[in-house]
């Protein structure tokens, strides 16, 4: 029985040791003062931040997105709430506002980016990341192999070409395919479903009017599939998931505007292009645990794609995010009244 007091004994001290040695680690990594200060990856231009939060949580989140972009080549951060949105507007999407998903159906998001663009000098780039990523490293390589024509850069969101998974027509009802694509629908059906969660916009006129374009098309609810179902409406294509709302239409409306998929001014990517440079680590959603909320940010909580093969599982082996340490965490935060 001694013997096996000794070992726990020793295994709590060793335990107590690396956590320890890795907040000494973390306190040391996030001291700037030490570090080299990373310049534009632009010449001539700047690149800026953008980001919305609405509730605790999210909040929470792009905190540590704002934390982790210091000193990656960013000149600004724009980190928006509910309360900078223009009282206009809310109620001209009142109906949409009336939703909690998405803080209004993720009907903000062009209207942030547009705000941000209208505030910095053209030329400038914005790229806006969706508050449950944080930065992993300089932004530099994100702007690799970009041609001098090119206005905005797109991400392709779990895009498996074999099956078709993570098309359009798999993330947005016929309806709406039908009605933003005109004559282009066969290539809104199989074209890929663009992300809305990361997107680099240049602050030129070909920029402005994409975003524009998108915030218009948006603010028409029949795109976001608000209305009630007409007893005349078709069945939705084979394959379909579910309506991805705000990235539903910014996907169509790339794929049936020739300008905004001409390859002169787009650039399209994958996950494994941005995903060294930025990692998602949301603390909630998720086939993982439900202490997710609670984890820390230098070490990410499980996260599972439900419909894709791409998608990787994210470390949680990090000291911050043993369980035992998780729990002893919001323990002290709610004792400390944090």
């Amino acid at each position: 029985m001694k013997k096996a007091f000794k070992i726990l004994g020793s295994v709590f001290l060793g335990l107590i040791v690396v956590v320890f040695f890795a907040y000494a680690r973390i306190a040391f990594i996030n001291d700037y003062s030490f570090q080299k200060p990373v310049e534009s990856p632009l010449k001539d231009n700047s690149v800026h931040l953008v980001s919305f939060a609405s509730g605790e949580v999210f909040i929470q989140n792009q905190n540590s997105l704002l934390a982790s972009a210091i000193n990656k080549g960013f000149s600004s951060y724009r980190a928006f709430g509910k309360s900078q949105l223009d009282q206009k507007f809310i109620k001209q999407n009142k109906v949409a506002f009336s939703h909690s998903k998405g803080g209004g159906l993720m009907i903000w998001k062009p209207y942030v980016i547009e705000k941000a663009l209208s505030s910095i000098p053209e030329g400038d780039w914005v790229i806006y990341m969706d508050a449950g990523f944080i930065f992993q490293g300089p932004i530099a390589p994100l702007f690799k192999d970009l041609g001098p024509e090119v206005s905005y850069v797109f991400q392709k969101d779990g895009w498996d070409e074999a099956s078709l998974v993570g098309s359009n027509e798999c993330y947005t009802r016929r309806s709406v395919i039908e009605r933003l694509c005109g004559k282009h629908i066969e290539k809104c059906r199989k074209d890929p479903l663009i992300s809305s969660s990361f997107m680099m916009v240049r602050n030129d006129l070909r920029g402005q009017a994409m975003i524009r374009n998108w915030k218009m098309k948006l603010e028409e609810q029949e795109n976001l599939n608000l209305l009630p179902r007409h007893k005349s409406d078709k069945k939705n294509y084979p394959g379909f998931l579910w309506h991805h709302l705000d990235q539903a239409v910014l996907s169509n409306l790339i794929s049936s505007t020739v300008q905004f998929h001409d390859p002169r001014y787009a650039k399209f990517v994958t996950k494994s292009d941005v995903f060294p440079t930025a990692v998602w680590t949301h603390r909630r959603g998720g086939a993982s645990t439900r202490f997710k909320h609670l984890y820390s940010h230098y070490g990410a909580a499980p996260t599972l794609h439900p419909h894709t093969k791409s998608a990787k599982a994210l470390s949680s082996i990090s000291p911050f995010n043993n369980p035992v340490i998780v729990h002893l965490r919001h323990w002290i935060n709610q004792a400390i009244g944090m």
